[in-house]
């Protein structure tokens, strides 16, 4: 049986687990949940030399063999694999990504024309990009025309003048890019940030 997760779940647990003990979900949490420690799955996962599977190959041994659901599935076997040394910090199937994200004092509005429109954009992010998809004041995607990755960017109003921006540059070639592009967006949506509340 598949494990079949939407793109948003498996990027909130990958997300969620991407700081690896520091914000692993605690022992706690995981046994109320599944029913086991990390450390028993641990156990069980290397007693069935599950470090020579896919990651769909583990996760779906896990939905099969165990009452647990889907979501906890792909959680376990992300935190095995970092445990295991098989997923370094910001590495997924399709290469590495990071995401950043900023609550500025600006409309939706506002904030997404800084993103949508070339000339306001050139204010704070001097790199090109080309918009393939976009939804107005919800989310756009774009290419990254130095490096052909790929930005996905959402947009969360919290009030009429007050909305969460958050950054995900997707396809990144390894840690190291990831790292750098973690810190770059983070300077950058504070530059935002600075330009759009003035």
């Amino acid at each position: 049986m598949e494990v079949s997760l939407t793109f948003s779940e498996i990027n909130i647990i990958v997300l969620s687990s991407m700081k690896k003990n520091a914000s692993r979900t605690s022992d706690e949490s995981v046994a109320k949940a599944t029913g086991k420690s990390w450390s028993e799955w641990f156990k069980i996962l290397d007693s069935k030399k599950m470090n020579l599977k896919t990651h769909r190959e583990i996760a779906s041994w896990l939905h099969e063999n165990y009452d647990i659901s889907g979501w906890w599935s792909q959680m376990v076997t992300v935190e095995y694999e970092k445990e295991r040394g098989m997923r370094e910090d910001y590495q997924k199937p399709g290469g590495y990504e990071i995401s950043a994200g900023k609550t500025i004092n600006a409309s939706v509005d506002s904030l997404f024309g800084f993103f949508a429109d070339k000339v306001k954009r050139k204010k704070w992010l001097k790199e090109k990009v080309e918009i393939s998809t976009a939804t107005p004041n919800k989310s756009l995607r774009a290419l990254w025309i130095d490096d052909g990755t790929r930005i996905s960017v959402n947009f969360y109003p919290k009030s009429e003048s007050k909305c969460q921006v958050t950054v995900q540059h997707l396809k990144l070639k390894d840690k190291a890019s990831a790292v750098s592009r973690k810190k770059f967006w983070t300077e950058r949506l504070s530059q935002l940030n600075d330009i759009a509340v003035g």
